[in-house]
């Protein structure tokens, strides 16, 4: 691989084309395109903010930032809810309060108290079971 086209990758990818379709404007291996970007995104001296695109200060001897601020942490987070770590999105009963878990949890309630709460309605047969 030349200058030229590493230079192109670098454009391609920064206007956000994936490496399949970079790849096959170049004439080159996905998996070369792949490890480029790789290599140039750890050499990075400054990552940039998934959500505002600004360049993210780094501590030495410290974990690496990924966001700028932590509005943009939120912010990113909020609108990628379904990719929390593989959370879903579930619906307390007691609160109606939505709450994230694990799919193959067999967690129902969003906390102990409203579990509480649902246990003493139990006890005293106001409630059939959810």
């Amino acid at each position: 691989m030349n200058a030229e086209q590493k230079d192109q990758i670098r454009q391609l990818h920064s206007s956000g084309l994936g490496y399949k379709k970079i790849a096959a404007q170049l004439g080159l291996s996905v998996n070369t395109v792949a490890s480029f970007c790789k290599r140039q995104r750890e050499s990075e001296s400054c990552p940039h903010c998934p959500q505002c695109g600004r360049s993210v200060v780094q501590t030495p001897h410290r974990k690496p930032k990924r966001f700028c601020s932590t509005q943009c942490h939120n912010t990113w987070w909020n609108h990628h809810a379904v990719s929390r770590n593989g959370k879903l999105q579930q619906l307390c009963p007691i609160c109606k309060e939505p709450f994230f878990a694990y799919p193959s949890s067999h967690r129902k309630y969003c906390s102990r108290l409203c579990y509480g709460k649902y246990r003493k309605e139990m006890c005293h047969g106001k409630r059939t079971l959810p």
